[in-house]
């Protein structure tokens, strides 16, 4: 009867001892983990939800709820990165002192759509003026402003004469020496196209790298570009109209895909 009590006895220290131990194993690995707390916002104070916050160490994400509130688990040193569609990316190195009261995070809208909403302007019948505006941002407009003004100087003669001891082309009929060979293919062209207008200028008007050749066939398909073909270059002026094609067709070329 004796040995019975005491081997009761020990089961019990035994189970408490191991409820001991997983508690104290529990609160260890409780107390290693870390979180901070904050909330995520944009210059105008409107809170953002579903912006979504990234653990770049661990790859944990988390979104912001619908008051923009979030908690995400970090150590000391790591970084988050917080993203939202609409605002550009940002990025916050965690430090001790973040632990102790939470982190407000305000987001800036991003370029191209403040644009977008910001575009109201009025026609004013100058072609000149009114360009550097219609559906363009400040810097498209700065560069449409500068061929423009290019376009409207007066050539100076001296740069087209001839210079001493050069091959002057006598004047007369000539002759013909058959069909002549275009310099330029239409990919050459599409090409020197997206060089001088640059891959910013596509981005601006939602043009992807990939798709601007399709894009190029699609705004220019009504184009006399023969001339361009031909001789392996296109005037200022030239380019002017094709600049304005393109930013007329965009919007179509989108809504058809």
């Amino acid at each position: 009867m004796i040995n019975t009590i005491t081997f009761i006895a020990k089961l019990m220290l035994m189970k408490i001892q191991l409820s001991l131990l997983v508690f104290f194993l529990f609160f260890i690995n409780f107390q290693a983990q870390q979180y901070i707390f904050g909330n995520v916002s944009a210059e105008s104070g409107e809170m953002i939800s579903g912006a979504e916050i990234v653990n770049i160490r661990s790859g944990q994400k988390y979104l912001t709820d619908h008051s923009g509130n979030f908690m995400i688990e970090v150590e000391a040193k790591d970084e988050i990165r917080i993203a939202k569609e609409g605002f550009e990316r940002q990025i916050i190195h965690i430090k001790s002192t973040n632990f102790s009261k939470p982190v407000s995070i305000v987001l800036v809208k991003s370029e191209i759509l403040i644009e977008e909403v910001n575009l109201v302007y009025k026609p004013t019948g100058n072609l000149k003026q009114d360009v550097k505006h219609y559906g363009d941002s400040r810097k498209l407009a700065a560069k449409k402003g500068e061929l423009m003004d290019y376009i409207q100087q007066r050539s100076d003669p001296t740069i087209m004469a001839s210079q001493p001891g050069e091959f002057v082309q006598p004047v007369g009929p000539g002759f013909s020496i058959g069909k002549v060979k275009n310099k330029w293919d239409k990919i050459e062209f599409y090409r020197s196209l997206v060089t001088d207008l640059g891959a910013a200028y596509f981005a601006e008007i939602n043009i992807r790298r990939e798709e601007t050749d399709a894009f190029l066939n699609f705004a220019l398909q009504n184009f006399d570009f023969s001339n361009i073909l031909k001789y392996g270059y296109y005037t200022p002026s030239e380019l002017m109209k094709i600049q304005m094609l393109i930013e007329e067709k965009s919007k179509a070329y989108k809504n058809a895909k």
